[in-house]
């Protein structure tokens, strides 16, 4: 289940949903697809091969965009968390 918390602001309380990770499966996780994605790029600096630096930076941009989708997934779940504790009155 995942862990809820409220961030305080001057106007109203705004409820944070931390989603659980599976620290087996990252697929969930954008930190972890950046991580890959800054591998990538740090690996492309050292190869002077044209070709074989273009490859390695598109899987870079493959593991951003995957970061990406990680965070929608997060979001669209966080909403539905968010919008069953209002129904159920929390």
């Amino acid at each position: 289940m995942p862990r809820v918390r409220s961030l305080r602001s001057p106007r109203r309380a705004v409820p944070l949903v931390r989603a659980a990770v599976s620290a087996s499966s990252p697929i969930n996780d954008p930190v972890h697809w950046r991580d890959r994605a800054e591998e990538m790029r740090s690996l492309a600096d050292g190869i002077h091969d044209l070709v074989a630096k273009t490859r390695i930076l598109r899987i870079a941009e493959d593991y951003e965009r995957l970061a990406e989708r990680a965070v929608a997934r997060l979001r669209e779940s966080n909403a539905a968390d968010v919008a069953a504790m209002s129904r159920a009155g929390k």
